[in-house]
């Protein structure tokens, strides 16, 4: 069965990427020659499908020169999503081609850009830094948080502010176990973040905005691989800084914990309960 499933999942794979290099071939034999739109073709349909948003047009350009190309970008959409069906997977051909779900997708883990990062607004490049922080499902090469750790947290909120126990979703009750992994994703997530800032921003100096540096950060560990242009001009220590949040972010927090030996369980005592002021 092992086997049966690999040669399944290798043919599925070998087909949406040749699919997806040839549909992309297409466009890039009117721009370059043929050999370089070969290659450019297969690199980009293998980049996107494992999430890796390598540059191939330097000086951070990306997909920018296809802003308007919606062969371009409508390939690589349905490439991300094509089978979600919590997302595109459940729309009809119609419903897939709409151009302004690609910056919104992207952000989770793709980093393939159609627009220059560094021009967008401020409040813009905030909101691709939440949606990076956030990620993509599970079940994939996806980073950031997770969708379900994100849903899990806002039920958890919502369940709070109603003082309701326990979590529901969909007539089913989250296991407290889950919960409390959901929370500590999102606190280690949130403290390594910012530890990092704070550790570039010390060593940089005046150099970089706290803006383009919680980007470059939250790009980082979301595996993302989008960036403001201040990459180029990161010291040695910062860089180190970004390779290990990477590192990390790929990993992912709880198996890092579990490889350092760090969630050995241990007998508790039982304590009275102490109410404490909180808010």
């Amino acid at each position: 069965k092992i086997i049966l499933f690999a040669e399944a999942v290798f043919c599925t794979v070998i087909t949406m990427e040749g699919l997806t290099a040839l549909v992309l071939f297409l466009r890039f034999i009117r721009m370059f020659p043929l050999y370089r739109a070969i290659g450019a073709s297969i690199f980009r349909s293998v980049s996107v499908f494992c999430n890796a948003g390598f540059d191939l047009m330097s000086n951070f350009k990306s997909l920018i020169p296809f802003v308007n190309d919606p062969a371009v970008k409508i390939t690589k959409m349905l490439l991300i999503e094509y089978k979600n069906p919590s997302t595109l997977g459940k729309f009809q051909l119609y419903g897939k081609i709409h151009a302004n779900f690609f910056k919104s997708i992207t952000p989770r883990t793709v980093g393939s850009n159609t627009i220059d990062i560094a021009s967008l607004n401020q409040p813009t490049i905030l909101l691709l830094t939440v949606l990076m922080f956030i990620g993509g499902s599970l079940r994939g090469t996806v980073g950031g948080i997770k969708t379900t750790t994100f849903m899990v947290l806002v039920f958890l909120m919502v369940n709070a502010y109603r003082e309701l126990t326990p979590i529901v979703i969909s007539e089913r009750t989250i296991p407290l176990k889950t919960i409390r992994k959901a929370v500590f994703i999102f606190c280690f997530a949130l403290t390594l973040i910012l530890i990092s800032i704070f550790l570039i921003l010390f060593n940089q100096g005046n150099e970089s905005s706290f803006l383009k540096v919680l980007f470059e950060v939250t790009s980082a560990f979301g595996t993302v691989g989008l960036t403001t242009g201040i990459a180029p001009h990161l010291s040695t220590f910062a860089g180190l800084v970004i390779i290990l949040i990477m590192f990390i972010g790929r990993v992912g927090p709880l198996t890092m914990m579990v490889s350092f030996g760090f969630r050995k369980t241990r007998a508790i005592p039982q304590y009275p309960e102490e109410d404490v002021a909180v808010g």
